[in-house]
């Protein structure tokens, strides 16, 4: 299983490192996974760019925030329970995301205030935290370049895409019967960019 000191990624399926900076993570010495790490703001962060329904359609301007990494060490059912304690959560303490004051927007004050860890240790991380938490650090590469891409609406067919406006977590009503480039900025880019047509969102 997972180790203290193996590093942790989570995605989604249309998100990734960039190949060197997998390899960066590898054999450099990154602080965030320096095995002093109290676990306050574990995270190290791609600078994603962001393609829209083609490699061909990047958006200008915009870095994405995903994937992350965290040391083992920092993550639920692999740290130390005792030495980073539980924070309080939205449902019942135990659930959802952290309360403000218990880490969440990396305001710890409660927490410390109470004394549920040791001086200068931090909670572990769970899947929410690790996915939607603030706490880490932005990486990009030396010339500024991505460490991370974004392969947004990558799909077959626009029926394709429809469906998804009409099921996925943030549903349209009626997205089935409205145009592509009406369903949100990002897909009037990536219809815009296919005709080539003018929008100052492409890169």
């Amino acid at each position: 299983g997972m180790q203290e000191d193996d590093i942790g990624i989570i995605l989604d399926a249309d998100e990734i490192f960039t190949r060197d900076f997998l390899r960066a993570m590898q054999v450099c010495d990154m602080p965030e996974f320096n095995s002093n790490q109290d676990c306050r703001e574990p995270k190290l962060i791609a600078s994603t760019i962001v393609m829209e329904s083609s490699p061909n359609c990047v958006t200008k301007d915009r870095r994405w925030h995903h994937p992350d990494a965290i040391i083992g060490k920092c993550l639920k059912q692999v740290g130390n329970e005792t030495l980073h304690p539980p924070t309080k959560r939205e449902y019942k303490g135990r659930h959802g995301m952290r309360q403000r004051g218990y880490g969440f927007e990396k305001d710890y004050s409660k927490y410390v205030a109470e004394g549920f860890g040791p001086k200068n240790t931090y909670p572990l991380w769970d899947a929410v935290d690790f996915r939607m938490e603030v706490g880490g650090n932005m990486r990009s590469k030396g010339d500024g370049s991505p460490t991370g891409y974004h392969f947004h609406n990558f799909f077959n067919n626009g029926e394709e895409i429809h469906v998804k406006y009409r099921t996925y977590g943030h549903s349209i009503k009626s997205a089935m019967e409205m145009p592509l480039w009406d369903l949100s900025a990002d897909l009037k880019l990536a219809v815009d960019c296919t005709h080539g047509s003018s929008n100052d969102q492409v890169l």
